[in-house]
């Protein structure tokens, strides 16, 4: 009995003494695609996607803070990058955004801006000499996102579309803000057709995406000391929309 009662006690302090299992550091893990280490296929509707890969993401570590160390960032490039946490929002329980750099060994580094609602995530990676996307998977579940390598001298033109004229009115009556201080807020309403819901694969996945346009927006206004920021009041579809031709003065 007192073997047995030894033997208990040493198996037991081995396990406490044991170093607890590291959590997981990196934000995604890139899916295999058992055609070799990156592949290139064509989007419906994105000619500057280069290619793309299901990734599986851990968005939780990023929610966790530094305390354990930086998350890191596999791209299609084969490296893995460390990141640097410059700035996180809280949205609610499940949603946040988070800011931060793109740490490259020599090199001046990246940017990322990653925002996370509902339990999808869509992220824009700016490195010196690449552009990565995360966007939900079109029709997947929870979880189920692409990584996209993005040439932006492929983006298509814009639509054109024609500003209302309630539009036009608000501009003309809009105060002059030239000199003043604080911050200044404009207030965005964003309106999408059916055809864009088709296109991102949902309407979680495209106001995702919308909010994330927004963040890196703020992103770009704090990076370059502007004094502004874009707040999303509203999103919603709209039945139609009317089109002119493109412009293509405004593309990418």
């Amino acid at each position: 009995m007192a073997n047995r009662a030894i033997l208990f006690l040493s198996s037991l302090w081995m396990i406490l003494a044991s170093p607890a299992a590291a959590a997981p550091r990196e934000l995604l893990e890139i899916v295999s695609s058992g055609a070799g280490d990156r592949t290139v296929k064509a989007l419906p509707g994105r000619p500057e996607v280069l290619s793309n890969r299901q990734v599986i993401l851990h968005p939780e570590i990023l929610a966790s803070g530094d305390k354990d160390g930086g998350p890191r960032l596999p791209l299609l490039d084969g490296a893995v990058y460390d990141l640097e946490r410059t700035g996180f929002e809280r949205r609610g329980p499940d949603g946040f955004v988070w800011r931060g750099k793109v740490l490259v060994p020599g090199q001046t580094g990246g940017s990322a801006t990653l925002t996370m609602m509902g339990g999808a995530m869509a992220g824009v990676i700016s490195l010196p000499d690449a552009l990565y996307e995360i966007v939900p998977v079109a029709g997947g579940g929870e979880g189920d996102h692409l990584l996209l390598e993005i040439a932006p001298g492929r983006f298509p033109a814009c639509g054109g579309a024609e500003l209302p004229a309630i539009a036009r009115r608000a501009l003309r009556a809009a105060p002059e803000t030239v000199g003043k201080t604080g911050t200044t807020r404009i207030d965005l309403l964003v309106v999408y057709t059916a055809s864009a819901v088709e296109a991102a694969g949902g309407e979680r996945p495209l106001r995702v995406r919308i909010q994330n346009a927004v963040d890196v927006a703020n992103t770009t206004f704090q990076n370059s000391e502007i004094d502004a920021r874009l707040n999303l009041v509203h999103a919603e579809r709209i039945p139609t929309w009317r089109r002119t031709a493109p412009t293509p003065s405004c593309a990418g």
